[in-house]
């Protein structure tokens, strides 16, 4: 009976967190199901609304990841942010200067700000599965 005991009070809150990690992940979903309702529509067609509806969907996953700072990292969660604001800005200006090689530049054109904006996009959500990742291996 004491061993039920022991093994109910270390399942509770690994399954608790799992609820919690799947929750993350529902939200990115909801990220990208709101930016694929976007993208299906006729009148975003065009690379500047498709490079606005990839940014907009950047912003729902950085709105995810200090969700998961603030609530996951609380007693370090200023640095963080401020880390994670640093980190955003690099990834965007290193998406940017990517996606414009001397090859094209100064005239890529649109879809390589496209390209860019979904490089971005990747960067951050590689951020947040990082953080998804470390809260989970860490949480007892």
């Amino acid at each position: 009976m004491k061993q039920l005991i022991v093994i109910f009070l270390l399942v509770l809150p690994i399954s608790t967190y799992a609820k919690t990690a799947l929750n993350y992940e529902t939200d990115i979903e909801k990220c990208d199901s709101a930016a694929e309702h976007d993208l299906n529509n006729p009148r975003n067609r065009s690379n500047v609304q498709m490079v606005q509806i990839t940014d907009t969907q950047t912003e729902c996953y950085k709105s995810v990841a200090l969700g998961i700072i603030n609530k996951h990292y609380a007693q370090n969660a200023k640095n963080m942010v401020v880390e994670f604001n640093n980190f955003c800005d690099m990834a965007q200006r290193l998406s940017h200067t990517t996606m414009y090689p001397d090859s094209c530049a100064p005239q890529c054109g649109t879809i390589a700000g496209a390209q860019a904006a979904a490089l971005y996009q990747k960067m951050v959500l590689g951020y947040i599965n990082s953080l998804i990742e470390a809260a989970k291996s860490t949480s007892y």
